[in-house]
């Protein structure tokens, strides 16, 4: 029963510049950035480009790629610009949904620290399991199985930890060893994102620390 009362544009252009939009003029931003080094979507969709007679310059892609010289400070460098960009065009007090999943949790605390300290505030996580028979979804059982939605509000101002803690002693999940890895792993990000958004910076995160939560 939703009406929209204005004409609708799409336009073509990086989502880190934004460049056809004004400061405080959004109400709503949904995005689903690429998942660092899972999908190479550029040059994926290469062929595609060249039967559509499009062009595309894979230089402006946020991505992991080591072969474009792509590394994870550079993944979190041009993150960082699109939060502070969606942070001058989103209004105040309005809402940005980020759907992301990523097997290295590093990428997800940098990622979920740069909005805290950028000031969003948490407001909601969602989690969906992928359907279907996709490759990635089964050619390991330590790949993440699910995505998550996560909802932040523009507080249009910045936030500060207010401790230090190590991972092992945040992470402390009731019931971990009922559930398969793959469920264990979306326990473990969900109080990853909730202990940083209650303004704790999670430190010695590192493989052997997730393979051992995950074999509980």
């Amino acid at each position: 029963e939703y009406k929209i009362n204005s004409k609708s544009k799409i336009y073509k252009s990086s989502g880190i510049s934004l460049k056809n939009t004004n400061e405080n003029s959004i109400d709503y931003i949904i995005t689903d950035p690429p998942y660092g080094d899972v999908i190479q979507y550029s040059e994926l969709s290469f062929i595609w480009n060249t039967w559509l007679e499009e062009s595309f310059n894979p230089n402006e892609e946020l991505i992991i790629n080591p072969k474009q010289n792509k590394d994870n400070k550079y993944y979190l460098k041009e993150f960082l610009k699109f939060s502070k960009k969606i942070k001058t065009v989103l209004k105040k007090d309005k809402y940005f949904t980020l759907c992301f999943h990523n097997k290295n949790l590093s990428i997800w605390t940098n990622l979920l620290n740069i909005l805290f300290l950028e000031g969003f505030d948490l407001i909601d996580i969602s989690i969906f399991n992928n359907h279907g028979n996709s490759f990635n979804n089964n050619w390991s059982k330590f790949s993440p199985k699910s995505d998550f939605y996560i909802t932040f509000k523009n507080s249009k101002k910045s936030n500060q930890f207010k401790k230090t803690s190590n991972f092992n002693e945040v992470i402390k999940i009731k019931n971990l060893a009922k559930k398969n890895i793959s469920t264990k792993y979306d326990s473990i990000v969900s109080e990853v994102i909730i202990n940083t958004f209650n303004g704790i910076e999670i430190i010695d995160i590192s493989d052997k620390n997730i393979e051992k939560l995950l074999k509980q």
